[in-house]
This record gives structure tokens, sequence and C-alpha cells, in this order.
């Protein structure tokens, strides 16, 4: 969100990867970007994760509840996909209101991860993508419970070598 955010404020670059394909829909109705150039490029999934070497073992989202839990990392699902994603399999799985109170929120997935990492929060809701490391104990949370995390890219209108960028993609 934050760096489909500085492409509308004229950062340049040619190409945008997206971990939401909805910032590349926003960013082509303002005409932003080249229509036949997106591309799908991932589909991605969100994680619950501890420290692998804690007595936190989460194997399912209703462990989230726990006593032991007093934190739960996830990025800000204001404008962070997987945070949105995380908050949607809260509330699917009928636990956000209970998990409200426990939540801190990172800018972003690697945040979120830190704040595991750092012992500032016991589990984390992240990208699978980042979960998987010597540090932390992981199990993918059910993608029917949360939209399509799918991730895009795409060629922005002001580039000045478009077949390049296409390349590239």
């Amino acid at each position: 969100g934050m760096l489909a955010q500085q492409i509308r404020n004229g950062a340049p670059a040619d190409v945008f990867f997206a971990a939401n394909e909805r910032f590349i829909k926003d960013l082509a109705a303002e005409n932003l970007t080249l229509r036949q150039t997106h591309a799908l490029y991932a589909r991605g999934r969100i994680a619950m994760v501890s420290l692998r070497f804690g007595n936190i073992r989460i194997d399912d989202l209703t462990a989230l509840a726990d006593a032991r839990i007093r934190r739960i990392a996830i990025a800000n699902p204001q404008h962070a996909p997987y945070g949105l994603a995380a908050r949607q399999a809260l509330e699917a799985a009928g636990l956000w209101t209970t998990l409200e109170p426990k939540l801190v929120f990172g800018e972003n997935v690697q945040q979120a991860v830190q704040f595991v990492r750092s012992g500032s929060a016991e589990a984390g809701l992240v990208a699978r993508s980042v979960a998987d490391t010597s540090d932390l104990r992981w199990k993918l949370v059910d993608a029917a419970l949360h939209a399509p995390l799918d991730q895009m890219a795409v060629v922005l209108a002001r580039t000045r070598q478009p077949a390049a960028a296409m390349s590239f993609i």
C-alpha cells in the first residue's frame, strides 16, 4: 500500500510487484499502469508463527486465545494485505473480538515477524514466505478463511522502456 502511494506521488519505477492485486487495480483505475501488462505471479498464504524454541505451539487459530499468549503480531490491516487477510481469518473463525485486545500492528509483515522474533509478541499471523526460518515454528492458516492474496506485477505507464519492463516481468 505504501509503495502504491509512492507511485501515485511520482516515485521513479518501471515495474511494480504488489502483494495484493487491489493495489494494481487501483493504480490502473488512475491510468498509472499499462493494462495489458498485468500478470499474476503468486498467491500468498498466511501462517501462524511462534518461536521454534519457545513454549508456545500454535496448531490452529483457537490456540491464539491461550492465556500465555499476551500479544499477537499482524501487519496493519489498514494498508497491508497480509494484515487484512489475518483480520479476515480471525473474523471468519469468530475470534477477532476475543483476540483484538492482544493484537499489535506492524507496518508490514517483516515488522510483525520481528515482533515475534524479539519476544515482543508470543505469536504472529504473517506471510508464509517470511515464516520459514530456523527460529520460527509455523502452521498455515486455512486459505478459505480469507480473500485470496493474489500477487500481481505490472509495468507502470510512465516507463520509458515498456518492452524491457515487460520482459523483466
